[in-house]
């Protein structure tokens, strides 16, 4: 190859280079690094986005446990039984049971009315009692604490003498909605 071819060979490949590096080499490496970059900046943002859903999970986690751990406490709120006469006599069996505990007599218990509303029963029991003030405080108070609840709706009382007293106590509960008795015969 002589000097000339070289120099031709030298200057075709500098026109080459100097062509292919701004028109074509350039653009090809700026659009990879373009696309290397959104790639990276999207996986961050996925990064940041799955931490923030994973702190969410933990959150919700907590939450679903809670309401969990509420849901039983109603849940073992409620009277129970199929029908309503079981109901009843589940309620007044645990009246009885509360009312021996805090040594308050029940002279009399009315049978239970019940509404129905949707889902849900009401039962509404009177009892009728004699007591000092110690043993019904006792007894509302038994009403309060023990699992399966029940809401004072009225009282009424009279003394008769020194700390004896009498009255009426009215008090409401929950179950879930019964069978009808008839619908069980059946």
């Amino acid at each position: 190859m002589t000097k000339k071819e070289q120099k031709l060979l030298w200057l075709a490949g500098i026109m080459f280079f100097g062509y292919m590096i701004p028109f074509e080499a350039a653009p090809f490496v700026w659009q990879k690094s373009k696309h290397i970059l959104e790639k990276i900046q999207k996986q961050k943002a996925e990064i940041s986005r799955l931490h923030i859903l994973k702190a969410e999970v933990n959150k919700w986690q907590q939450e679903f446990e809670t309401v969990t751990q509420q849901s039983q406490a109603l849940e073992s709120s409620l009277l129970s039984g199929e029908t309503r006469a079981l109901v009843s006599a589940r309620a007044q069996s645990l009246l009885k049971e509360y009312a021996s505990d805090s040594k308050l007599n029940l002279t009399s218990v009315d049978l239970p009315e019940f509404v129905e509303t949707g889902e849900w029963l009401l039962l509404t029991q009177s009892l009728k009692f004699e007591a000092n003030s110690k043993q019904l405080m006792s007894f509302l108070e038994v009403l309060q604490l023990n699992l399966v609840k029940f809401w004072v709706v009225s009282i009424d009382v009279s003394v008769v003498r020194a700390n004896h007293l009498i009255g009426t106590l009215k008090l409401s509960s929950f179950s879930r909605k019964v069978q009808d008795e008839a619908s069980t015969k059946n």
